[in-house]
């Protein structure tokens, strides 16, 4: 029987009924590469692009839209297989049958394993290949492109194997398809849902708190599904370095495959029928749903009211959210409702957790606003000013190969945009203005505009936090800001485009003229555009207390960017 479990002959009379889903995946597919392809090409055709440009943008499509467009269908095709194939867990007769053949669980779970593997691999190789060739006809065949395509295969088919073991893993763990349901839902949004929470919670209580994410939120949040494992990943391998999030995309691979394995392998057929088949788990699973479930019920409470009954309507909302969300879990458990207040022992404890939690945020407790780096210990800081400016908005310019460009724009309305990416610095003087804007927020709480500070310690952790700036301290902080040459050249860097792409410079005069500046002379376009550079660069920080006399508005037109056009 272990031979013939893995025999052609079985394979096929085992996929009766299933066969829905390699189509499903040759239809997803064809539309994720080939239709995708030509849609794109089509695009590019419409623009003035030379043909090294489209060579380059045509190889960038199978970094990007091919990886995001291919992740999405193989993650949708990986549930429904995975379903498909332990769907019958649900079922006392379909599990008393399977289990009562002369075959190990392990050999019947490799075996859907498998036909899960081939339902996806054929329609994909298929439809990977025709886009191949459908570029290879346009001229843009090359052994990079093949090499990119297998990399591709690889890469999906990690994300395919991660999806379909979450959902195996619910399955074995779960007995109802309710439980299942809401199993799986936590499973892929929980840390999503949990970071806003704190996210909210944060910007709340905290006058300093950064709506950013790094540190252990961001861990929380890109690290704590399998959703986000695969988002974040895709994220990073687009910019190149993506070893890292490789690497965890693996680890967490290997992690789900083991304990689906082992659910399965050890689920008791007895059990079927109960909300989890390992009890075990009612415990663990009600803390992680209850506390943060009665933290959030409490903030939704708190932020209705504007007068000084917020404290008692956000207790208010605490208790009722555990009490409530505990014992719906206890009814789902028991599918009884009589068991609404089972466990008043436990309730009691997640209670005083969640206290503890509202307290350490409403009285800082960990310090949070009152953090302030000592300048020995710092290795630098970086600083994003988008909000003192409601008129300057400016892009992150980064020249690429064969002339194209990756551009990241930064409005004025980007709370936190780039504070990541930005460079580095560290002066007495710039140091010595965050220093005074920091002491006046803790003097008096004050709105307006914010800026956005990230302090690195000689250990390489980071800091990120945010500040209300009143006109004078702005003026000494760009003063300070301007001295730094290197954060001129991030800020400014759109003057590294081409100036075959510059197509008018619009002046803005204080006395309320507007005119375009040498319409139809390029060459001094470009030679105000070179000009106004060197003088950034090479004039300091005392040259922003000037009085202004005009703004200038560059527009340029054409640029071969990655990811889209413009």
């Amino acid at each position: 029987m272990k031979s013939k479990i893995y025999s052609s002959e079985y394979m096929k009379s085992s996929s009766k009924g299933q066969r829905w889903i390699p189509a499903f995946a040759m239809i997803a597919f064809l539309l994720a590469f080939p239709v995708a392809e030509l849609i794109l090409m089509g695009k590019w055709n419409e623009r003035s692009y030379t043909q090294s440009q489209l060579s380059y943008l045509y190889s960038s499509l199978w970094s990007s839209d091919f990886l995001t467009i291919g992740a999405v269908v193989a993650a949708v095709t990986a549930f429904f297989a995975a379903v498909s194939g332990f769907w019958y867990l649900y079922s006392p007769r379909k599990v008393d049958f399977y289990h009562s053949l002369p075959v190990k669980r392990s050999a019947l779970f490799l075996h859907r394993v498998l036909l899960a593997v081939l339902y996806y691999l054929v329609p994909y190789v298929i439809m990977e290949f025709a886009a191949v060739c459908i570029g290879a006809a346009r001229g843009y065949y090359s052994l990079s492109i093949m090499k990119k395509a297998l990399i591709l295969l690889v890469l999906h088919l990690l994300m395919y194997l991660l999806v379909y073991f979450s959902t195996v893993l619910v399955i074995a763990c779960t007995g109802t398809m309710l439980m299942g349901a809401l199993a799986w839902a936590g499973l892929f949004t929980y840390s999503i849902v949990l970071a806003v929470m704190l996210q909210l919670s944060g910007h709340l209580f905290f006058d300093t708190w950064y709506e950013g994410s790094y540190g252990i939120l961001a861990a929380v949040r890109n690290l704590g599904s399998p959703l986000m494992v695969i988002v974040s990943f895709i994220d990073r391998y687009s910019s190149g370095s993506f070893g890292k999030q490789l690497l965890i995309l693996i680890l967490t691979l290997f992690i789900m495959a083991a304990l689906s394995w082992m659910a399965f392998c050890r689920r008791r057929s007895e059990n079927t029928g109960k909300a989890l088949v390992y009890t075990w788990m009612e415990p663990v699973l009600s803390a992680l749903i209850t506390i943060p479930s009665g933290l959030g019920i409490g903030l939704i409470f708190y932020m209705i009211p504007e007068d000084s009954s917020k404290t008692a309507w956000w207790i208010f909302g605490m208790i009722l959210g555990t009490i409530l969300v505990h014992g719906i879990l206890e009814v789902i458990y028991e599918m009884d409702f009589r068991r609404f207040f089972r466990r008043k022992v436990q309730l009691m404890i997640l209670g005083g957790v969640v206290a503890i939690c509202a307290l350490t945020m409403k009285m800082d407790l960990l310090g949070y606003d009152s953090y302030f780096p000592a300048y020995d210990n710092l290795q630098g800081v970086v600083v994003n000013v988008c909000n003192l400016s409601y008129t300057e908005q400016l892009c992150n310019v980064e020249k690429k190969e064969d002339g194209i460009y990756k551009i990241r724009y930064t409005a004025t309305s980007d709370n936190s945009s780039g504070l990541l990416d930005q460079p580095v610095m560290k002066s007495k003087a710039l140091y010595n203005s965050l220093k005074d804007i920091k002491l006046q927020n803790e003097k008096e709480k004050r709105s307006g505009r914010r800026m956005y500070v990230r302090y690195i310690n000689k250990q390489g952790f980071s800091v990120c936090r945010s500040y209300s700036v009143s006109s004078a301290q702005a003026q000494n902080l760009m003063e300070a800001l301007y001295d730094e040459q290197t954060w001129k050249e991030d800020r400014y860097s759109f003057f590294q485009l081409d100036k075959q792409y510059l197509k008018e410079v619009t002046g803005v005069f204080c006395d309320g003229d507007i005119h375009s500046l040498f319409e139809k002379n390029a060459e001094k376009r470009q030679a105000l555009a070179e000009a106004l550079r060197k003088d950034i660069l090479e004039n300091g920080g005392q040259t922003v207390k000037d009085q202004p006399c005009a703004m200038l508005m560059f527009d340029y037109a054409g640029i071969p960017s990655e990811g889209y056009m413009d």
